[in-house]
């Protein structure tokens, strides 16, 4: 498993590290989403920066943002920050906020950890 979840209250912190495909990002979504502290959320941080390679196509994260899409009828208010320089990653997220128009997430990428947390707190 490359991907480790940190719970602060409702709250979560998606780490990743080494190779990240389709399975680990829908893994990690399925196990924040049957949590019961998910209708409760606030925000996600997914964290990208130690990631050696993402190997998510534009498809998949179309197919990612459909499952959240979906998904944010249980929870229609969450910020979501994404944390990666890597320019694949950043393009991925795009897709998957293009994906997520229509909901009222705030989706947005970030370049360093701190930056992430103080928009998702504030």
């Amino acid at each position: 498993m490359s991907h480790e979840l940190s719970w602060s209250g409702n709250e979560v912190i998606i780490s990743f590290k080494g190779d990240v495909d389709f399975h680990e990002i829908t893994e990690a979504d399925d196990v924040i989403y049957v949590d019961p502290r998910f209708e409760k959320q606030k925000y996600q941080i997914w964290d990208f920066r130690r990631v050696d390679s993402f190997k998510i196509s534009t498809v998949e994260a179309t197919v990612i943002g459909g499952i959240d899409r979906d998904t944010s009828m249980w929870n229609d208010n969450i910020k979501l920050a994404a944390v990666s320089q890597d320019q694949h990653i950043i393009d991925m997220t795009m897709e998957y906020k293009k994906e997520m128009k229509d909901t009222n997430w705030q989706i947005r990428m970030f370049d360093t950890f701190d930056d992430a947390y103080d928009w998702c707190v504030k």
